[in-house]
């Protein structure tokens, strides 16, 4: 037997039991991932939402970083900015908001879908 192997024996036992408590006190602590949402957008195949990390501002925050959720049916996808061979790239517009003055889009990495007769680049569940 080792001379370190009490030593390791007792580490993890404290590892494990400094685990157990204070684990749920460090989640406890942790901002939702989602605090403010909008009702769904119904449309034919799909739905989608607005997303942000906050609630709501005191009206003076000059950026909001806010995310659209989309949720498709099986076997549908959306296209990215640049769908490739078929399909329209998503549009947004804000020129009906009181409260948006621009919005910068940053597109998470889409994925190719090759068919028959080219390819078109997006989005699918």
């Amino acid at each position: 037997m080792s001379v370190l192997q009490p030593f390791f024996v007792i580490f993890f036992r404290l590892g494990a039991l400094f685990s157990a408590l204070l684990l749920p006190l460090l989640l406890s602590w942790a901002a939702p991932a989602v605090a403010g949402e909008t009702s769904w957008a119904e449309a034919l195949h799909a739905r989608s939402r607005l997303i942000t990390a906050t609630e709501h501002t005191d009206g003076a925050a000059r950026r909001l970083v806010a995310g659209i959720h989309v949720q498709l049916e099986k076997g549908w996808k959306t296209y990215w900015r640049s769908p490739g061979d078929a399909g329209l790239p998503p549009s947004f517009d804000w020129s009906g908001s009181r409260n948006v003055k621009s919005a910068t889009v940053l597109w998470p990495a889409p994925k190719r879908f090759p068919d028959p007769y080219g390819a078109s680049i997006g989005y699918k569940n």
